[in-house]
């Protein structure tokens, strides 16, 4: 007969309790901007503080974070109130949530407008418009021969070019408004003549009986350089077109009346001419 094991009557040995280190909490705090706060900058920089295995987004975008936990992000506010909620989560799970209220006050910007060349040539005729705005208002480019509607961006900034199909070498004008203003152009567009390099330069007047007295200067030289005209009480600067045509407006707002002085015209690259002008001139 095989001898059957004597039974053990000894209790088993329970394993010891362990000490568990209790589960930390995932925190999620922004420490800049404060909540409230009203801004006129259209971007940014979102900062906080949460536990440095996280990842913190906002919408799609996440955010950088360094190995003391502190994240950063830069974000675009639009106009009025910004309800910012960002969002923290960690590799085992844990998800914490913040927001964050910001008032994005857009500033005022002045409307400005500003014509590239007075005269151009090739084909088509294309001028370029520019200058300023209130972000997301439209800017009409309005004239005879083509127009064309552009819209300010966040910054208040505007810009586009326009084809036109006007009469050769007769001067139309160009008009440019917004909520916030008016200006008004001429320009001219040169055809049907062959490209020169040849310096030339005119002059349409030679005295003015204007609240602002001004005066036109036009002419040749090689093309895409540029124009200066300069005088004691006004000035201005121009490029020539692809076919070697310049034309520019000049104003002289602090001339004094009946005082004949110099206005010179010069051309890079050589060429250069003396004129003269006189406001309101004695009758």
């Amino acid at each position: 007969e095989p001898i059957a094991d004597e039974p053990n009557h000894e209790e088993p040995i329970a394993d010891e309790p362990k000490d568990e280190e209790p589960a930390h909490e995932l925190g999620l705090v922004i420490l800049s901007p404060k909540n409230g706060s009203v801004t006129d900058d259209h971007v940014i920089t979102f900062e906080g503080k949460t536990s440095p295995d996280a990842t913190v987004t906002w919408s799609r975008y996440e955010a950088d974070i360094n190995d003391d936990g502190i994240w950063w992000i830069t974000l675009k506010l639009e106009a009025g109130k910004n309800v910012m909620s960002f969002r923290a989560s960690t590799p085992d799970g844990q998800v914490a949530e913040a927001s964050v209220i910001l008032y994005y006050e857009v500033p005022d910007t002045k409307f400005s407008a500003h014509q590239k060349w007075e005269a151009v040539d090739g084909t088509p005729a294309k001028n370029v418009y520019y200058g300023t705005a209130k972000p997301g208002t439209l800017v009409s480019i309005v004239s005879e021969f083509g127009s064309k509607k552009v819209e300010a961006n966040d910054n208040g900034q505007w810009e586009t070019w326009v084809a036109f199909e006007p009469p050769c070498n007769e001067a139309f004008k160009v008009v440019v408004e917004n909520v916030g203003g008016r200006a008004e152009f001429h320009m001219k567009w040169f055809c049907g003549e062959e490209e020169t390099n040849e310096f030339t330069a005119n002059q349409k007047f030679g005295s003015c009986g204007e609240p602002v007295p001004y005066d036109i200067f036009w002419g040749t030289a090689t093309p895409g350089a540029r124009i200066w005209v300069e005088s004691p009480y006004g000035g201005g600067v121009t490029y020539t077109g692809e076919g070697g045509h310049w034309e520019i407006r000049v104003e002289f707002p602090e001339a004094p009346a009946g005082k004949v002085f110099e206005v010179a015209v010069e051309a890079e690259g050589g060429g250069f001419k003396v004129f003269t002008f006189v406001a309101n001139p004695e009758e």
